[in-house]
């Protein structure tokens, strides 16, 4: 089976309004499938000192 409905950067809301957002969404063999990516100020600070 192939993926359905891929869609990517997503804005969910929880049933209290918190707003929430999910990089990837989509359906593969009739599952919902939620991909989040995480990055941090540490990543970004070891790349830039190695870029130096």
């Amino acid at each position: 089976m192939s993926i359905h409905d891929c869609a990517m950067g997503l804005e969910i809301h929880s049933t209290s309004g918190t707003p929430n957002e999910l990089d990837v969404a989509f359906l593969w063999n009739n599952r919902l499938h939620l991909i989040e990516c995480k990055t941090s100020l540490t990543s970004a600070l070891f790349l830039r000192a190695w870029e130096d």
